[in-house]
């Protein structure tokens, strides 16, 4: 049993570590614009703008 939560412990590292690579995050407000940069400081106005640039894999 311990040797199962050491492997889990060991992929779900793994997959912390590699997620920031390829994760992005955007932020929407009210008072954003869309041709901002979409940070917490920068935010887009609209979803449909975050939609836009979000990119979807299978």
């Amino acid at each position: 049993m311990q040797k199962e939560v050491r492997k889990h412990c060991i992929v779900l590292l793994i997959l912390f570590a590699v997620c920031p690579a390829y994760c992005s995050t955007y932020f929407v407000a009210i008072d954003g614009n869309d041709s901002s940069s979409g940070t917490i400081n920068h935010p887009f106005k609209t979803i449909p703008k975050a939609v836009s640039l979000a990119k979807f894999e299978h």
